[in-house]
C-alpha cells in the first residue's frame, strides 16, 4: 500500500479572469481570486513533502505554510471581522502566532489545501449596498479598512 502523503499532489486551479476597471467590488473579488489562483498555480503538481519543505533554515517559510497562512487570514478578515462570526483557532494555539507556518507538515497537506481551496471555503457574501470604508481604532497609528456591511 502506498503512502497517500507521498502520492497526493496539489491540484491545478481553474484559470481566473476578472475585470481590471469598473465597479470596485468586482475588481476586488477578481483580484482576490487571481492572487489565490497564483499561489495555487505555484503549488500545482507538488507533493506533500515538497509543499512542506522549508528550503532556507531557520526560516519556517514553506509553500504549505503560505497556503495555511492565507486560509487563516481570509477567515479572520472575511468571516470573523467582516462577517461577525466566531471560531476556535484554526491551528494549534500552543504554537503561537506563527502556528500557520510552524504546523505545516506533509501529513496535513491535503487537509490544509481543502481548507483553502475556493470550492471548500465559504466566502463572506457582501450585501449589494456594501461600500468600502475606513475607520479608526484606539490603537495608536492603526487604521482599519473594510466593507461597511456584510451578510
Amino acid at each position: 500500500m502506498t503512502d497517500r502523503r507521498k502520492t497526493w499532489t496539489a491540484p491545478t486551479p481553474e484559470p481566473v479572469d476578472g475585470p481590471l476597471f469598473g465597479d470596485e467590488r468586482p475588481i476586488l473579488e477578481g483580484t482576490l481570486q487571481w492572487h489565490r489562483a497564483t499561489l495555487l498555480n505555484i503549488c500545482a503538481g507538488a507533493n506533500s513533502e515538497q509543499l512542506a519543505r522549508r528550503p532556507f533554515p531557520p526560516s519556517t517559510l514553506s509553500l504549505l505554510g503560505l497556503v495555511r497562512h492565507l486560509a487563516k487570514v481570509e477567515r479572520i478578515w472575511f468571516r470573523e471581522r467582516l462577517g461577525a462570526m466566531s471560531f476556535d483557532p484554526m491551528y494549534d494555539a500552543a504554537l503561537g502566532k506563527d502556528s500557520d507556518f510552524l504546523g505545516a507538515t506533509e501529513a496535513g497537506a491535503e487537509s490544509d489545501f481543502a481548507q483553502f481551496l475556493p470550492s471548500a471555503v465559504p466566502r463572506t457574501r457582501l450585501r449589494p449596498d456594501a461600500r468600502w470604508t475606513t475607520w479608526s481604532t484606539r490603537e495608536v497609528g492603526r487604521c482599519r479598512c473594510g466593507w461597511s456591511t456584510c451578510t
